[in-house]
């Protein structure tokens, strides 16, 4: 691992099982590094464009409660 504060990230995902992980900074974890424990790297736009794919609905869903949640939400017709 190029930056040893990152391990406890590794070892929380191996320990929970987890598929992926979507960190700030994927340099940080070697794609090598994460074969090898079994885990998935993704960037957050990869992590979207996936979630969005296998759901859109429900990413729909979700964008829409986001936008009326904002203070100075943009689209009035959400409003309910």
């Amino acid at each position: 691992m190029p930056d040893t504060s990152d391990r406890h990230v590794v070892a929380a995902a191996v320990t929970c099982d987890a598929d992926i992980i979507c960190p700030d900074s994927l340099k940080d974890f070697p794609e090598k590094v994460m074969r090898c424990v079994g885990v998935g790297l993704m960037s957050a736009d990869q992590l979207l464009q996936r979630l969005t794919l296998e759901g859109p609905a429900r990413m729909s869903n979700v964008h829409r409660s986001t936008v009326v949640a904002l203070k100075d939400g943009t689209n009035e017709k959400w409003r309910s």
